[in-house]
């Protein structure tokens, strides 16, 4: 007689359950244990002597940008040699440089023999004015032959050619002595000037109408009556110009007393800049 054994149980003994991977609350992370990277880590900060070393570094960098602003506005704002000699302060009617006059109509600078000019000291007297440069090595030079072949047609004449260096800086009274030899230009009638840079472009907007800068200027030579009026701008490089500049002159020179209705006679002559022709530049 068989015995019959019982079906084994089909299902597989159960595997003891895992432990809980949950961490008990109140409990921390331990550092490095499946939280974000750098979590639970202290963050580092600058240290104390780096801080110092940038502020000093910022410090110095300040300093320098101060100290090279500085130089550079003594630079732009540096007065005029010293071999310069200002003249004495004008009286009523001539501004002086540096002078608040709102329209200079007189004006006083150095001439080349040191001694101070004043514009009022040629009333009574025609005079011809132009702007130029010592190391202008053309134009100034073709300009200032012009000149000279007017001082010599003139010659004899109560005719005064009046020249204002526009680069003061290297035009110096001693420089102007040996500029005016080579025209064999007579101090009495031939004047060089120089000055203040800033006042002689002032001269030249407000008293003749022309732009000046340094080293620039226009080809013109301005008439100026014996009473101090501006009578007329005239291009030595135009042959009309020229004509016409000395049919006015002997006619300026017989002149007893001022004529209203034979001012203005010329572009410029109101005192206002002439718009004409292209100012003389530095590499002319």
């Amino acid at each position: 007689m068989s015995t019959t054994q019982p079906a084994p149980d089909s299902q597989a003994p159960e595997s003891p359950a895992p432990a809980d991977s949950k961490t008990p609350a109140g409990s921390k992370t331990p550092v490095g244990s499946g939280g974000p990277p750098g979590a639970g880590q202290p963050r580092s900060r600058p240290s104390t002597a780096l801080l110092m070393w940038l502020a000093v570094l910022l410090l110095f960098a300040g300093l320098t940008t101060l100290w090279a602003a500085w130089k550079l506005f003594q630079r732009s704002t540096a007065g005029q040699p010293d071999t310069l000699a200002l003249p004495a302060a004008p009286g009523d009617g001539a501004a002086a440089p540096g002078s608040d006059q709102s329209w200079i109509k007189e004006f006083t600078l150095t001439e080349r023999s040191g001694r101070p000019f004043d514009s009022r000291d040629l009333h009574g007297k025609v005079w011809v004015a132009s702007f130029f440069f010592a190391s202008c090595p053309s134009f100034c030079v073709q300009q200032n032959q012009h000149v000279k072949s007017l001082y010599d047609d003139f010659a004899g004449e109560e005719l005064t050619f009046v020249s204002i260096t526009c680069d003061p800086k290297q035009d110096t009274p001693e420089k102007l002595r040996e500029y005016a030899r080579r025209f064999d230009a007579d101090p009495q009638r031939w004047l060089f000037l120089t000055g203040d840079l800033t006042y002689i472009r002032r001269i030249g907007a407000e008293k003749f109408g022309q732009p000046v800068h340094e080293q620039t200027h226009k080809n013109s030579l301005v008439v100026v009556d014996k009473w101090g009026e501006t009578r007329g701008s005239f291009d030595w490089a135009d042959e009309d110009d020229m004509r016409e500049l000395k049919e006015l002159l002997p006619r300026l020179l017989r002149e007893e007393q001022p004529s209203a209705a034979e001012q203005p006679t010329h572009p410029a002559a109101a005192g206002e800049p002439d718009g004409g022709g292209e100012p003389e530049g530095e590499n002319n």
